[in-house]
């Protein structure tokens, strides 16, 4: 079976030690209320958004479809 994306977000946001509210300010959306969202696969980060998230949460690199820098 595979994870979700949602699930992998919410795992490399954990494992980094974040809050949802502190991984929306750092990556510049909205609040955490748009993290909860991806979280729970209810939608997905843009593909700007995503690069951000990538940047910040290494893991999701892949999951995000985003080359290694």
């Amino acid at each position: 079976m595979s994870t979700s994306l949602g699930a992998k977000i919410r795992r490399a946001r954990e494992g980094a030690g974040l809050t949802q509210a502190q991984l929306a300010h750092e990556i510049g959306v909205a609040d955490s209320v748009t993290v909860s969202r991806w979280e729970r696969d209810v939608s997905e980060p843009h593909r700007l958004i995503a690069t951000a998230l990538a940047e910040r949460l290494p893991a999701l690199r892949g999951p995000l479809g985003i080359a290694a820098a």
